[in-house]
């Protein structure tokens, strides 16, 4: 989904249920959006089915504003569900969004950059309680440690970021 310069929400999909406001090809290009032309754009478990991940961010960020947001959610590579479905072709470590953040030095094609506004394990305000609480902050305060150790005993469902377009 994105949001518009006038604030209107849009849906995207390949395929047309459940009745998207646009039917678009993801491997067609480009996408139907003009550039600078999204407050926000959200990839929402859609992502991990794509043919090239890298190809698709950098024309997301096109039509992205200036500061515009990114929302990517995703399951975590470790999650239950992630290899049950064949049609998954990206799986999502901690690191992969790093490829895209501009502080920590990285050159993509394109120069798709963007700043990390949020990265964690989990789905925002997902109301976790008790010992899953637990178990959740200790792996967004350790994350390269609960990934190489933890991970497959204490499986993350989900992993969120928020990245924010950069744009000179």
């Amino acid at each position: 989904m994105r949001v518009d310069k006038a604030g209107r929400k849009l849906g995207m999909d390949s395929v047309s249920l459940p009745q998207p406001d646009v039917v678009h090809d993801f491997d067609v290009f480009p996408f139907p959006f003009a550039n600078n032309n999204s407050d926000e754009v959200k990839l929402f478990n859609s992502h991990k089915h794509f043919d090239d991940f890298l190809v698709k961010v950098r024309e997301l960020h096109r039509s992205l504003n200036p500061g515009g947001l990114l929302r990517v959610l995703s399951s975590h590579y470790s999650g239950p569900g992630v290899y049950r479905d064949p049609t998954h072709k990206v799986l999502f470590p901690w690191t992969t969004v790093g490829r895209f953040i501009a502080a920590l030095g990285y050159r993509t094609e394109g120069e798709v950059r963007f700043a990390m506004r949020r990265r964690m394990f989990g789905v925002p305000d997902g109301g976790t309680q008790g010992p899953g609480a637990l178990v959740k902050a200790f792996d967004n305060r350790y994350p390269d440690l609960y990934e190489r150790y933890f991970c497959w005993m204490m499986p993350a469902k989900a992993m969120y970021c928020e990245l924010e377009a950069i744009k000179d």
